[in-house]
């Protein structure tokens, strides 16, 4: 019965769309002047490359995860604002979302999944660029796991849950079911979580940022009655590369003005009882309703999170990483080979390429390996190299 309840429960949430109310007004990228660039990636994802073409363009680029809903429209206040201090902002639907595919959202790592995807869109498309997560709610969620899967170059979440289960139990509360069932449930979830993705669908935001090394800003409101600050990324997240914002007063929205968040709780007043209005006043609530005043920004948390971005270098580890091993290489080969310069070349490119994922893949390795094995000679110095790497210090790749 249990499992039963649970599975039904994670139905409800996970197992639709989420696409635009069409009751409500959204804001989009001509509201703002800002250039939008339709993108895709794989089967399902679809979003956009957002830019202030009139703003300088400082060469960092944001990949913005969306919370739960209708995907980054939602979130059209808070794109301009970065695309507008110089930022280009690459946003994608999660999968079951607005303008993605898919016949429902499936899980909270989906959002994981989206944001390594558009890291990797990213990467791609800006190869020069820095790379930097912002996330709300399940998107900071989704930014601070994939931050432990990609190199970027820093990460903000905002209201940021820490577990799927956690976050299903808390939810399932907040819309009535009683606190001692859900706790009861939550093992329940954590199996679906299990089953739909292995072992990383009950993954640990906190746990995540602070394996990632990555300077990592958390930001929470106070008040927030949907993930609260107890039991979030924000508490539960403790280390040198994590930087946190306490929003007091805020509630799940702490980039918004109190006044925006009022306005909104009152939005959400009149969804809960759209069922019970006639047409005419829908028409007057929902015509009349003053959205600019509910997604006004608070310039104060804006400018703190602008900040801990523009502060934050290119990324360190994989360069140093490379380095301390080249020196470490060299030093192999005035021991060991005692060979010609260009066995000496060889090891500081496999130096170099080795602290990177995709040396495999590197044609100028592919090419010198060619010549490697029409030179023979190098094979007793290469071994030679392989046994240091049973010895070699414990970098961080």
């Amino acid at each position: 019965m249990c499992l039963l309840t649970a599975f039904l429960c994670d139905r409800v949430a996970f197992g639709r769309r989420y696409d635009k109310n069409p009751l409500l007004k959204y804001f989009t990228a001509e509201d703002f002047g800002l250039e939008a660039e339709q993108i895709s990636s794989g089967k399902f994802l679809n979003g956009f490359i957002y830019k202030n073409v009139k703003a300088a363009q400082n060469g960092k680029v944001i990949v913005f995860c969306h919370g739960m809903g209708p995907g980054q429209i939602a979130y059209t206040t808070e794109i301009a604002y970065f695309c507008n201090i110089g930022y280009t902002v690459v946003a994608f639907d999660v999968k079951g979302c607005n303008f993605s595919r898919g016949r429902n959202i499936k899980g909270m790592y989906e959002g994981v999944n989206t944001a390594v995807a558009a890291i990797d869109f990213a990467r791609s498309r800006f190869p020069e660029g820095k790379i930097y997560l912002v996330g709300h709610s399940w998107g900071g969620y989704s930014a601070l796991c994939a931050s432990a899967e990609r190199s970027v170059n820093a990460v903000v979440a905002i209201s940021a849950p820490e577990t799927p289960s956690k976050t299903t139990m808390y939810g399932a509360v907040n819309f009535g079911l009683p606190k001692p069932l859900a706790a009861v449930l939550r093992p329940f979830w954590w199996i679906i979580n299990l089953f739909k993705y292995g072992a990383k669908g009950n993954a640990n935001a906190a746990k995540r940022a602070v394996k990632s090394g990555v300077p990592t800003l958390l930001v929470h409101g106070g008040a927030d009655n949907v993930v609260n600050a107890k039991n979030a990324a924000y508490a539960l997240a403790d280390g040198e590369n994590i930087t946190k914002y306490y929003a007091h007063g805020k509630k799940h929205n702490p980039y918004n003005t109190v006044a925006a968040e009022n306005k909104l709780a009152e939005l959400q007043s009149g969804l809960m009882r759209v069922k019970k209005m006639t047409e005419q006043q829908k028409d007057e609530f929902f015509s009349n309703f003053d959205y600019s005043a509910a997604t006004e920004e608070d310039g104060e948390v804006m400018n703190a999170i602008a900040e801990f971005l523009n502060k934050q270098k290119t990324q360190p580890p994989r360069f140093l990483s490379a380095a301390a091993f080249t020196i470490y290489t060299i030093t192999a080969e005035y021991f060991y080979c005692n060979s010609r310069s260009s066995n000496m070349f060889f090891i500081v490119f496999i130096s170099v390429t080795a602290s990177h994922r995709a040396f495999i893949m590197t044609p100028f390795f592919i090419g010198y390996f060619l010549v490697l094995v029409l030179n023979w000679s190098q094979l007793s110095c290469l071994s030679q190299i392989l046994s240091c790497f049973q010895h070699r210090p414990n970098f961080s790749l």
